[in-house]
C-alpha cells in the first residue's frame, strides 16, 4: 500500500470491497463512487444500445 494513495469502500452485491480512491478533485469536490452494480444487471440494456447502434440483424441475443 501506496502512503500517497486513498483508498476507499464501495458497495457489492457481496458486501463492501476497498479500493483505490479517485484521483482527481473538480470544484473542490471528491469524486465518490456508486456500488457496483450485480453481475449481468446491465446485459440487456447494452444488448439493446448495441442493437440500435448496428441494426438488429447484426447483434444476435
Amino acid at each position: 500500500r501506496h502512503p500517497h494513495v486513498r483508498r476507499v469502500e464501495v458497495g457489492t452485491p457481496e458486501g463492501t470491497v476497498e479500493t483505490i480512491a479517485p484521483a482527481a478533485i473538480f470544484n473542490s469536490e471528491r469524486l465518490s463512487l456508486r456500488p457496483v452494480p450485480a453481475l449481468g444487471a446491465h446485459t440487456e440494456a447494452v444488448r439493446e444500445e448495441v442493437r440500435a447502434g448496428l441494426g438488429a440483424s447484426a447483434v444476435s441475443a
